[in-house]
């Protein structure tokens, strides 16, 4: 089996060359190829690797050279977002690791361009909570680095390139599912004329195709558990919680199993979330009856 030779920076490790080496590791695995990462400073010793990665003072495709720390950078993206390792290399490979545009755009907005950003010291998002700020893939990788000694930091590194080739694989799965789910439950909305309350036989991701329909307030699907049906509310934007189209009545909320089955009177009544926003039953007609019985406690009260 070929063998391709990947050089990245020795030392601390951060998260755009983690995830970068997570891309070409899932890529090359696809050509049936090994891959060795050599942690490495010496120009020498880069030269002669097959990719370089976040060291080596250049980038060219062509040459397979993915650094951007060079005076003559790449030019950032269209949103000014600068590109770092792992963007350079999802650049070239990542269309070939995800089956459409659509799905290597949506794991590029999602994943890579946060991780970019924050190797190049660009906040993307502020805290609505003085000094609280989301701790994603970029501090996990950091917190990674910490949890060992540093004897220990070529150990370190695999765990974080394991995490990173997780994410990377769930992210890709999660955003096929989205684009194909929208296909699929945009049907079902059509076949169903458009309901309030909208019944999906199998769990489909189905959010994105929701969003555009504001007719709809719930949407009911079965458990994993087999015998359990989930109802949950319908929100106009996906990015934002808190702003659903219904809630579930205050005095249902927290409450479970025969607690919530007094009050709601529908026999399998398992769980209605404090939120307001999800509750399961024991079967699909006890799931369609609480949602009914919620949507009409709502149409009472507006």
């Amino acid at each position: 089996m070929e063998i391709i030779k990947i050089a990245t920076h020795d030392g601390m490790f951060h998260a755009d060359e983690v995830f970068a080496v997570a891309v070409l590791k899932l890529y090359f695995q696809k050509e049936n190829k090994q891959i060795e990462i050599i942690r490495t400073r010496d120009q020498k010793i880069i030269s002669q690797c097959d990719i370089a990665v976040d060291v080596g003072d250049e980038y060219g495709k062509t040459r397979k050279r993915f650094d951007h720390h060079q005076k003559k950078k790449p030019k950032n993206r269209k949103n000014n977002i600068p590109y770092a390792s792992f963007g350079l290399v999802w650049r070239h490979f990542g269309n070939k690791l995800t089956s459409s545009k659509k799905v290597h755009l949506s794991v590029e907005k999602k994943l890579v361009m946060p991780i970019d950003a924050l190797d190049n010291g660009v906040l993307v998002s502020n805290p609505i909570f003085e000094g609280v700020y989301e701790f994603g893939a970029w501090q996990i990788v950091s917190a990674i680095n910490m949890a060992y000694k540093e004897n220990e930091i070529e150990i370190a590194f695999e765990k974080a390139l394991e995490f990173a080739t997780l994410v990377i694989t769930g992210e890709i799965t999660r955003s096929e599912a989205k684009i194909e789910g929208e296909k699929t439950v945009t049907k079902e909305i059509i076949k169903q004329n458009k309901p309030k309350i909208l019944v999906l036989e199998k769990y489909t991701n189905w959010e994105l195709a929701v969003s555009k329909y504001k007719e709809i307030k719930f949407v009911i699907f079965p458990d994993k558990i087999p015998t359990r049906w989930c109802i949950q509310t319908a929100r106009d934007n996906l990015q934002v919680f808190g702003q659903d189209r219904i809630s579930f009545p205050l005095h249902w909320r927290g409450l479970s199993d025969q607690e919530l089955a007094n009050v709601t009177n529908v026999i399998g009544s398992v769980f209605c979330h404090m939120g307001g926003f999800y509750a399961v039953a024991k079967t699909r007609l006890s799931a369609i009856d609480l949602a009914t019985k919620a949507l009409n406690h709502k149409e009472r009260h507006t």
